[in-house]
């Protein structure tokens, strides 16, 4: 990809970015969890149920090995129909 005539791989991230990246998100799972147990007005299961799907989030961040291979993509798109 290129950026103001810099080639630039945004695919591809440090470590300490993917921590800094992981970090955030238990941030933003611990910060979903409190506002879950302190809405008032829904029902305890409700929020059981809302408390178990924010435990259930998975954090995906950089970008899969099957990026790096254009015949893979082609062959997993195959069949897909392109909206435009």
């Amino acid at each position: 990809m290129a950026v103001s005539g810099m080639k630039s791989n945004v695919l591809t991230a440090s470590p300490m970015t993917l921590l800094q990246v992981e970090k955030m998100f238990g941030n933003f799972r611990r910060e979903l969890l409190e506002r879950i147990n302190g809405l008032d007005w829904m029902e305890e299961s409700d929020r059981a149920e809302a408390k178990a799907k924010a435990l259930q989030t998975t954090l995906h961040a950089g970008a899969p090995d099957i990026l790096d291979d254009q015949s893979e993509l082609e062959d997993l798109y195959a069949n897909h129909v392109s909206l435009w």
